[in-house]
């Protein structure tokens, strides 16, 4: 499995869609075995979900991200989990741990949304 976090100054970018560099994580058996950071240098949104795809991205962490490009990273086959912020290193710890869902992940404002929506991206996706 590949997990993806974009970056920022060792934190969670907040906003997706404007992020510059994303962490490329391989994991077996729930162990990370390798990385990479790559730059995200095009702001067409078609084409950041085609190359995270292309990168053989199963599940992407991320901050906010907009509607047509959750659509998007969806429709690749990328599992979306939104509205996390805080420390890169210590989020992926807690998804590899499973304890991914601790309010204390959640970005400001959006703990209400996360419990509702279980890390949809609002009106029922999940």
């Amino acid at each position: 499995m590949t997990v993806a976090l974009p970056v920022w100054d060792g934190r969670v970018s907040p906003v997706f869609d404007t992020a510059v560099v994303v962490r490329v994580v391989s994991v077996c058996d729930g162990r990370e075995v390798g990385r990479k950071d790559v730059s995200l240098s095009t702001p067409l949104i078609a084409a950041r979900a085609a190359y995270l795809a292309s990168l053989g991205v199963n599940v992407l962490i991320c901050g906010a991200v907009s509607v047509p490009q959750a659509l998007l990273i969806r429709a690749m086959g990328i599992w979306l989990i939104p509205w996390i912020g805080g420390d890169a290193e210590e989020v992926l710890k807690a998804y590899l741990g499973g304890t991914l869902d601790a309010r204390k992940f959640a970005l400001p404002g959006c703990a209400r949304q996360r419990r509702r929506h279980r890390g949809g991206f609002g009106r029922g996706h999940a």
